[in-house]
């Protein structure tokens, strides 16, 4: 038996997926499943929501509001930091759990950096990096995806679950 994870993330999302192919007497049997589905759920309100618009103390300062934006930036990256940790997290016992000798991560190379930074910590398990948004697709369009680049072999009968 062959088991990959599959670990789809962005900003806001983390979809982690389990591909299991088995050679059984009747042919190859291929089965994608999503098994984890993290939200970051400040990611998904608006900035304008996020924050306050007054400045406290703005009619004191003439109007002028050194430091704001560096502390929303401060605050979004120690967001990003702490959903990346809890991406790995869920990562490495998705990974133990289900016997895994591969990861592949797809995302945007900030997100698939903020991840490295962070540490896999999985042994020798062979690590791939797709540095491409694919939240979004569902399980077979990313199948299909990840065929086309190379990095999971072609498929034969397949079983797609969600």
């Amino acid at each position: 038996m062959y088991t990959t994870c599959i670990a789809v993330v962005d900003t806001a999302r983390a979809r982690l997926f389990v591909l299991t192919r088995d050679q059984a007497p009747d042919g190859l049997h291929e089965e994608l499943v999503e098994r984890v589905d993290l939200v970051e759920p400040s990611a998904h309100i608006p900035e304008h929501e996020r924050y306050s618009q007054s400045q406290p103390g703005g009619e004191r300062s003439g109007g002028l509001h050194f430091g704001l934006d560096d502390h929303r930036a401060a605050h979004n990256e120690n967001v990003l930091q702490v959903f990346s940790r809890s991406i790995v997290a869920s990562v490495r016992v998705l990974v133990t759990s289900s016997h895994a000798s591969r990861l592949i991560v797809c995302g945007t190379s900030k997100m698939i950096g903020e991840l490295r930074a962070v540490g896999w910590d999985l042994g020798a398990i062979e690590i791939r990096e797709v540095p491409k948004h694919m939240t979004e697709l569902t399980p077979t369009q990313l199948r299909e995806h990840l065929v086309a680049r190379g990095v999971l072999p072609e498929r034969e009968q397949v079983s797609v679950g969600a």
